[in-house]
């Protein structure tokens, strides 16, 4: 006695599946994009502290004053002499050719300045936000050079 058993899927089975995979889909993507735009908005702030803390670091092995200006979306850091000009430019960052769509706001000035004890000087901005869609992250920098990455609600 032969029995003929035929495995496989139909058509339907296969469409049904699809269609399920579809609406799951349709309803990750929204999540998944604003979660790449945290994802940017972290890095995009975790590069700008480092810079901030090289920028303090040169101030102190250097000896001067250290600066980070930022101008736009670009930031450059220089070693200033004592008479405020510039000693020596250590680097020029344009934040849009690593983060895209990322901009960066200061509270307090444009230029974050220490001088040769790491100590942030007088008239220099206290908070950098960066911002890319709707997602922000917030550098604050203490009187002692110190930043404070902070996610505002």
């Amino acid at each position: 006695m032969k029995t003929n058993f035929k495995t496989g899927f139909t058509l339907l089975e296969i469409m049904i599946v699809v269609a399920i995979i579809g609406l799951l889909s349709a309803m990750a993507i929204p999540r998944f994009a604003n979660w790449t735009s945290a994802l940017r908005a972290k890095g995009a702030a975790s590069q700008v502290a480092a810079d901030i803390a090289y920028t303090r670091m040169s101030a102190v092995r250097e000896g001067r004053t250290a600066v980070l200006t930022v101008a736009g979306n670009n930031y450059t850091m220089t070693v200033e002499n004592p008479d405020g000009s510039v000693f020596k430019t250590l680097r020029t960052v344009r934040i849009q050719d690593s983060y895209p769509g990322t901009t960066i706001g200061t509270t307090g000035g444009t230029r974050v300045a220490f001088d040769s004890r790491g100590m942030l000087k007088g008239a220099s901005a206290t908070a950098l936000t960066l911002t890319r869609d709707s997602r922000s992250q917030q550098l604050s920098i203490s009187a002692i050079g110190r930043v404070i990455r902070e996610t505002p609600q």
